[in-house]
């Protein structure tokens, strides 16, 4: 979806945004918007002009006596997104601390077993590729890393399925 300035000016006041997302709910005439938003309804009918101009509010006129407002598709997506950013940002935030411990832990296991087997130090060295080993008092840290990113991915997961059954 472009967005534009027309799109950006409706967007940039909050009682227009309390519309929208009143709208979001179903559909309504200015009066309920008054009263809802404790405006007059002249204010209201000017905000959803402003809306309608940016085509994230459509009317549905019923009879010749009531006009109903309701959400376009373009304004739909913008109150209700069809899939929620967060939960992208949650995943991937899990993926990526899994990605970081995983060979961190395991890197420092290997250290450990040389160092208490006995290896020299020039061997450790090599093993990791710099000429310093890694303490083996990081290892609670990964682990700790490790779970957070499983609870994130399976956090993430299961909120993306229950956003999907809804």
């Amino acid at each position: 979806m472009e967005i534009d300035k027309k799109t950006i000016r409706a967007l940039s006041s909050e009682t227009r945004i309390k519309i929208m997302k009143s709208l979001g709910k179903r559909r309504k005439m200015p009066s309920e918007l008054s009263r809802e938003l404790k405006l007059a309804t002249s204010t209201i009918t000017k905000h959803i002009d402003k809306l309608e101009e940016a085509r994230l509010v459509k009317k549905s006129p019923r009879g010749k006596k009531f006009i109903y407002y309701d959400l376009s598709e373009r304004g739909r997506a913008m109150i209700k997104p069809k899939f929620p950013v967060q939960f992208v940002l949650m995943l991937g935030l899990g993926i990526l601390l899994m990605v970081v411990s995983i060979p961190n832990l395991f890197i420092s296991k290997s250290l450990n077993l040389m160092a208490s087997a006995g290896a020299p130090r020039a061997e450790m060295a090599e093993t990791i590729g710099t000429a310093q080993t890694v303490a083996p008092a990081t290892d609670p840290v990964y682990i700790v890393v490790l779970i957070v990113s499983l609870i994130l991915i399976v956090v993430g997961i299961y909120k993306v399925i229950k956003w999907k059954l809804r």
